[in-house]
């Protein structure tokens, strides 16, 4: 069916463009318009929260005093979401 070459050519052609051009992808990632609404460096901080999520569930022994406040709530509700996700087994 050549409907079904062309249509499968181009996906192939839209993946060739996401991947071969990151830019692009980031300008025209579904999550931009959410990205948008937030400064910069939310999008860091989140990262530096999920790596924050990564050594707690690897067992790392934070203390009270390891984060600021805004941190640890950040943490608390990204290790909720991730629960509910299913994305993780809470340690015992």
């Amino acid at each position: 069916m050549p409907g079904l070459e062309v249509a499968y050519q181009n996906f192939l052609n839209e993946v060739n463009r996401e991947t071969g051009d990151p830019q692009w992808n980031i300008r025209h990632h579904p999550a931009r318009k959410i990205l948008d609404r937030y400064p910069p460096l939310f999008g860091e901080w989140v990262r530096h929260l999920e790596e924050l999520a990564l050594l707690k569930q690897a067992g790392y022994p934070f203390v009270s005093d390891s984060l600021s406040r805004a941190d640890w709530l950040g943490l608390a509700i990204l290790l909720r979401w991730q629960r509910e996700q299913g994305l993780f087994t809470p340690q015992p």
